[in-house]
């Protein structure tokens, strides 16, 4: 998969609220292995270029990439933090 198309799959993911929250958590997740992966592979394009250009060109989507995944770990965190204090509510009531 392009990284276009894994960036737009992550804006959507990240921003929807019709999904429910498991759906959009195992997505996110799913997405995040990918992003993950793209990443690896960028690093080792990265590693192997001599051209400066190019260099340039895949540190930039490197960057893009990483920028992503790291939203979507926020908004993992963020989720389990809200199950948590649901769950806190449930015990004290």
């Amino acid at each position: 998969m392009k990284l276009k198309e894994l960036l737009g799959k992550a804006d959507v993911l990240f921003n929807t609220d019709d999904l429910s929250r498991k759906k959009q958590k195992k997505c996110i997740k799913k997405l995040l292995r990918r992003l993950s992966k793209h990443e690896k592979s960028l690093h080792q394009k990265l590693q192997a270029e001599e051209n400066t250009e190019i260099i340039e060109k895949i540190e930039k989507k490197l960057a893009l990439t990483h920028a992503h995944r790291e939203k979507g770990l926020k908004i993992i965190q963020e989720m389990n933090e809200e199950k948590q204090k649901i769950r806190k509510k449930q015990i004290n009531e």
